[in-house]
């Protein structure tokens, strides 16, 4: 998300200060001035907004990088800039007409106008349509990750007072990378789930549901998960499945208890949500959930592990070489699973994750697939978006996979179907020597014993 009006003034305020100190101290105008652009670049981009009250516009990752500081001319901010912030251009000055302290007085007060700029012209991302959202995305580099037609539902189909649905995010924003989800959990296979992602040095997103963490079991599995460095999302699912009969008010303070149940095991609330399946669609808790500040998450790759007959990294290799072959590069996905011991996605953990390393592709959290640093609410009821020590931009952060061996032992000690067929055909051959020998051993003293 951007940051808000007064805390880029703050940033801008001190930018200024940084620089005349610098200039005093007599340090190098040029490293300084690298210095400077590193900070600007590390707080001026975020993908959500808090303050909505500005105009919706943006400036590509190359407007935002031509011309910041020149070798030959210094420019208080490019006209770009100055005609969002609704001024009037600036003159270009030439660097050798200044000294060495106003160059680098002058080059601080342009970071700080583009901070200015940037602030009005991006502070109200959030409030973008998901087409302007996408365009946003493709002018500086990133896959749009909005589906624009999440459901059959269209406001023109409503009827008189009905919302429309609200957009879901369903893809990466990096071409490669993929992340896989479990949806419902924990449950008994959450922590063996964990176990062999730990074990191929992977992270998975979990998006719990709230109604299990009454069970200590289950809490403490809920922050070993978090603990391991893996993602939390919260699962939402409206009471008795049917919000007709709840109010606004209700159905609000439903999902913030939710939320605070799982704020108080991992002192971080879930940003990102997953609804229940609903038929029709339930659009109405969907814009009660964008109104708590929250993002509602889809998938474009559905494991179908409910299906026990199913083979999962087959399916993944299906989609994989679908994308392939239909535009010729790799693309990006969110995968779903369903953390319940009655489905296949214990089993298929290994098999997953060595189809995601053998096409080439990238295993990351969900704040990774979106390139959110800060994924999290400072609370269920919260407004403010936080980071925690494993997000992303974080050294704590983590993403890739280590493939795992066909057939490979889980850290708890299950092993996979064939692995026990293995073991069993050993076992049983192990036994029938063991017989073998130990009837020839009787016969043996058998003929002994009448010799003697």
């Amino acid at each position: 998300m951007l940051l808000n009006s007064r805390t880029l003034a703050i940033l801008a305020t001190a930018f200024m200060a940084t620089s005349f100190v610098a200039a005093q101290n007599g340090m190098d105008a040029q490293a300084t001035n690298s210095a400077l652009e590193s900070d600007l670049d590390e707080y001026i981009y975020f993908p959500m907004s808090d303050d909505p009250a500005n105009p919706a516009s943006s400036l590509t990752a190359a407007e935002k990088h031509a011309e910041l500081v020149n070798d030959n001319n210094v420019k208080i901010a490019s006209n770009k800039h100055a005609e969002l912030a609704g001024a009037e251009p600036v003159a270009t000055l030439h660097a050798q007409e200044l000294t060495p302290s106003e160059s680098l007085a002058l080059k601080s007060s342009q970071i700080a106008a583009s901070v200015s700029a940037k602030a009005s012209t991006l502070a109200t991302a959030a409030a973008l349509t998901p087409e302007q959202q996408n365009q946003l995305d493709r002018e500086q580099g990133l896959l749009p990750v909005l589906n624009q037609n999440p459901t059959k539902i269209s406001a023109q189909s409503l009827p008189n007072g009905a919302l429309p649905a609200v957009p879901m995010v369903t893809g990466c924003r990096t071409q490669g990378q993929i992340a896989v989800t479990y949806s419902e959990g924990p449950s008994d296979a959450t922590a063996r789930i964990v176990k062999q992602l730990n074990a191929a040095n992977a992270k998975g997103t979990f998006f719990v549901n709230a109604t299990w963490l009454y069970s200590q079991q289950y809490a403490s599995v809920l922050q070993n998960t978090y603990n391991n460095g893996h993602f939390i999302g919260m699962t939402y699912r409206v009471k008795n499945d049917d919000s007709s009969t709840l109010t606004d008010d209700e159905i609000r303070n439903d999902i913030i208890n939710d939320a605070a149940t799982i704020h108080g095991l991992i002192n971080v609330a879930p940003k990102y949500v997953r609804l229940h399946y609903s038929d029709p669609e339930d659009t109405r808790t969907e814009n009660i959930i964008k109104d708590l500040g929250m993002v509602i998450v889809g998938y474009n790759l559905d494991s179908q592990d409910y299906d026990k007959n199913s083979k999962t990294d087959e399916l993944y290799k299906a989609a994989f070489k679908r994308q392939k072959d239909t535009y010729d590069a790799k693309g990006s996905f969110i995968s779903i699973q369903y953390d319940i011991p009655d489905t296949t996605s214990l089993a298929a953990v290994s098999n997953v994750i060595n189809a995601i390393n053998d096409e080439g592709y990238t295993m990351v959290r969900m704040d990774g697939c979106l390139n959110d640093a800060k994924p999290y609410k400072k609370d269920a009821a919260s407004l403010e978006y936080v980071g925690d020590k494993f997000s992303f931009n974080t050294t704590g952060y983590k993403e890739g996979q280590t493939p795992l061996a066909r057939g490979a032992t889980a850290d708890d000690g299950t092993t996979t179907v064939q692995e026990s067929a293995v073991s069993n055909t050993v076992s049983s051959g192990t036994s029938a020597l063991t017989m073998s020998l130990g009837s020839f051993a009787v016969t043996v003293a058998a003929v002994l014993v009448g010799l003697v």
